[in-house]
């Protein structure tokens, strides 16, 4: 099937040289005997909108049976990791949408690239495809599930939260697959899989995490026995989500898929998205019911990962008044003091919008504190230990972006999860004890929130002292550990990524690329 959808008549363009070798590897670069398999075009409308059928049923039955066989835990896991190594595998058959949505986004919001014509096409394909899917593993297992809102939610919540999640995975779709040219983006398929990750753990317990018409009316046809038409509902959303992140896409990128826009505002919406969703993200799964997520820290650190993915070209993906003080106090880039400032200022705003979001769609808020937990050998944390704990996983926050990412050789497909992993890290190694906020931005936003709910001030100023002041440590202790001549003066960081070209390899290192190089094209590789 595989060698179908790739080599169908009709693909390659031009006439195939008889002198040729037949064999074509799976990867670039095999032993001699083989030759990499040629460019062979955009292939036809047959083996695409097969590659949308096939990719979209295997889609919707792994997630059917994540919830028939009860795998909650690592459920969202499970349909990330899928939606990542599908995007992977059908990207060169056709584009590995996968998603009416983000069919619809990318004909929006990159136009010439998707017409009508081929997609609805694409709509069809994929939602016969889940169709299928959906028949699948309720003929395994002998049942279904319904589509709709859980008793914990209401049907408004439910939507608003899907059209928002699918925004986002619409929105990093858009920004990372093959957004700008002559840039590493291998990171796509993972950065979209995050998406889904992220979301499915802050919005499943509501009923929602579904972020997929095909999904939708795959999972509310086949569970027709149980109520059907909420669908509607759910694809009314998701294409709505779709078609505002094509237009935000279009804000703070430019039209041409070759050049990231340079105007400042685009930074300052790009950091107002990402802070906007990693704070909603917070929120939501920390007033799950009937508890807060076991697998909260994972969900905050793929969205924050995700959207660093999406936005890191643009305004440098910090989502952290503390990062963003770091990079400035450690004087790389083309961070000033003004846009210091406004930086700081549109990330406090996206993070109390959000925070009144998941207040309103809960009807529920919470706190920034010292946690207290009943039963345990220690069951109120006291503030040395707090603070110690937001000092410390700040700091290693703020040092791993800059090293990661501020350096004259990047880590440019793996800064993003990097960043992520420090989340994750710091939520379960510490968030038993402060709560884990890491963030002057989540620290603030959320108080303010609760400030208004229940007119009572929490501690999130204090926190926010504590992380400020860990990310000053952090500069310095990255300032002591990197020469200035390692450092990026890109301003990758600040907003400016794409205005210069990479930085060339510095010191003994070139010779040895060059070397490394002649000795790959004189072996005839």
């Amino acid at each position: 099937l595989g060698h179908w959808l790739k080599t169908v008549p009709g693909r390659i363009q031009g006439p195939v040289s008889e002198a040729a070798p037949r064999k074509y590897p799976l990867v670039a670069g095999e032993p001699a005997g083989f030759t990499a398999m040629p460019d062979l075009g955009t292939p036809p409308l047959v083996p695409r909108l097969a590659g949308e059928a096939i990719g979209t049923y295997v889609l919707v039955f792994t997630v059917g049976c994540c919830v028939l066989s009860e795998s909650y835990l690592l459920a969202g896991v499970a349909v990330g990791s899928v939606l990542a190594i599908l995007v992977y595998a059908l990207n060169d058959v056709s584009g590995a949408h996968l998603n009416p949505a983000v069919t619809v986004a990318i004909m929006v919001g990159r136009r010439g690239e998707m017409v009508w014509n081929d997609a609805w096409k694409y709509i069809v394909a994929q939602v016969l495809g889940g169709l299928a899917g959906a028949f699948t593993y309720g003929g395994m297992f002998m049942n279904t599930f319904p589509l709709g809102p859980t008793s914990r939610s209401t049907w408004l919540a439910v939507a608003t939260v899907e059209l928002l999640y699918t925004f986002m995975l619409c929105y990093v779709v858009l920004g990372t697959a093959g957004m700008r040219a002559g840039v590493d983006k291998n990171h796509y398929g993972l950065a979209i899989g995050l998406v889904v990750i992220a979301g499915v753990y802050a919005t499943a317990w509501m009923g929602a995490g579904t972020f997929n018409p095909a999904i939708a009316i795959a999972v509310d046809v086949s569970g027709a026995y149980y109520g059907f038409g909420w669908c509607i509902m759910y694809v009314a959303a998701q294409m709505l989500g779709a078609v505002l992140a094509a237009f935000a896409h279009q804000a703070v990128q430019s039209r041409s898929i070759s050049v990231v826009n340079s105007k400042p505002s685009a930074a300052f919406v790009s950091e107002a998205i990402g802070t906007f969703f990693l704070v909603l993200t917070v929120g939501l799964n920390l007033l799950a019911l009937p508890a807060p997520s076991a697998a909260a820290p994972i969900s905050i650190g793929a969205a924050l990962a995700a959207m660093i993915y999406a936005d890191n070209g643009v305004s440098g993906g910090h989502f952290n008044p503390a990062v963003s003080l770091a990079v400035f106090v450690s004087r790389r880039g083309e961070m000033t003091s003004p846009k210091l400032a406004i930086y700081i200022g549109v990330q406090l705003v996206a993070a109390v919008v959000a925070s009144f979001i998941y207040t309103v769609l809960t009807f529920r808020t919470f706190g920034i504190g010292p946690v207290c937990l009943p039963n345990k050998s220690t069951p109120c944390w006291q503030w040395a230990g707090a603070g110690v704990a937001e000092f410390v996983y700040t700091a290693v926050l703020c040092l791993t972006v800059l090293h990661v990412a501020a350096t004259r050789q990047p880590m440019r497909e793996f800064h993003g999860l990097a960043i992520g992993f420090v989340v994750i890290a710091g939520g379960y190694a510490v968030g038993h004890i402060s709560g884990a906020a890491l963030n002057p931005a989540v620290s603030l936003g959320t108080d303010i929130a609760y400030f208004f709910s229940t007119w009572r001030l929490g501690y999130g100023w204090i926190y926010a002292i504590f992380q400020l002041a860990a990310s000053v440590a952090a500069a310095f202790l990255f300032m002591t550990t990197v020469t200035s001549d390692d450092r990026d003066v890109s301003g990758k960081l600040s907003g400016n990524a794409g205005s210069q070209p990479p930085a060339a390899p510095l010191g003994p290192t070139a010779p040895f690329v060059v070397h490394q190089r002649q000795q790959v094209q004189y072996s005839g590789v």
